[in-house]
């Protein structure tokens, strides 16, 4: 009986020191597994992430650059700033037709250019289809008809010159309805404080909108800059904004320097029809 209690005695013994080894060698591995985790984890630092403050537009700014059709490689200088401006085109020039066509293969907004009667014709004369006063009802429509069909891919209208014209109502309202009837719209260039334009628009139900500002008057560059600049600094006082410039190289070269900054102050350069109303 002895013998067999001291055999399981020793049995017992080896036993517990088998778990105490094993409970060792587990301790002994899982503390050097977790040494090393923490080791790697330190020699490799997660990446400092910048941050990246986004600046989304809020405002809308239009950008239309009238008189085109003389100009092939004005118009391409314009395009190669691959902005989404709208190009208004003056029909029966030179270049009228391979401007447009040219623009919408782009991806630009075309317009028509429509001339018409200013203040002191015919000593200044507003060109090839001029609308006048003089004319009837069905003379203007054959005559806009005929410049609609000269220009492709147009979108909508807006007047060239035209300071006497926009002040008559009556003959105002016979272009925007032949217009309306196309599905276009018309934006006022706004050549005279008493155009008539806003009245005749109500009076149709075209699409209608008003220029706010011409960028280029004096054909300098620095001076388009801070016609543009202006814009911007004044982006607080306004939502949708409407200007208009000349295929001038000092336009061309003035919208390159200042455009990055539209961009930092939230205005985005949206084509004509993106902002303009019912």
């Amino acid at each position: 009986m002895k013998k067999n209690r001291s055999k399981k005695i020793s049995t017992y013994s080896v036993s517990l020191y088998v778990l105490f080894f094993v409970i060792a060698a587990v301790f002994l591995y899982w503390t050097t597994y977790c040494t090393n985790e923490q080791s790697d984890e330190e020699e490799k630092p997660e990446p400092v992430r910048k941050k990246v403050t986004i600046v989304r537009p809020s405002k809308k700014l239009a950008i239309v650059i009238d008189d085109i059709g003389y100009d092939l490689s004005a118009v391409e200088r314009l395009l190669d700033l691959d902005i989404p401006i709208t190009l208004s085109v003056l029909p029966y020039c030179p270049y009228s037709e391979a401007a447009a066509r040219k623009a919408h293969q782009a991806g630009r907004e075309v317009m028509l250019h429509i001339p018409m009667e200013p203040k002191g014709y015919p000593g200044t004369n507003p060109g090839e289809g001029a609308l006048l006063l003089s004319m009837t009802k069905r003379e203007i429509e054959d005559k806009l008809t005929h410049a609609m069909d000269s220009v492709p891919f147009i979108s909508g209208a807006n007047n060239h010159m035209g300071s006497r014209f926009m002040e008559d109502k009556e003959k105002v309202q016979t272009v925007l309805a032949a217009l309306k009837k196309r599905n276009l719209y018309f934006l006022d260039s706004v050549t005279t404080s008493q155009s008539k334009g806003r009245q005749a628009a109500l009076a149709t139900g075209i699409r209608y909108g008003t220029r706010d500002i011409f960028i280029d008057n004096s054909h300098e560059t620095e001076d388009t800059c801070t016609s543009i600049r202006h814009i911007i600094n004044q982006s607080t006082k306004w939502e949708m904004l409407v200007a208009i410039g000349h295929p001038y190289k000092t336009t061309v070269a003035a919208l390159a320097r200042v455009l990055p900054d539209l961009h930092k102050k939230g205005i985005a350069l949206v084509p004509l029809s993106e902002i303009i109303g019912p």
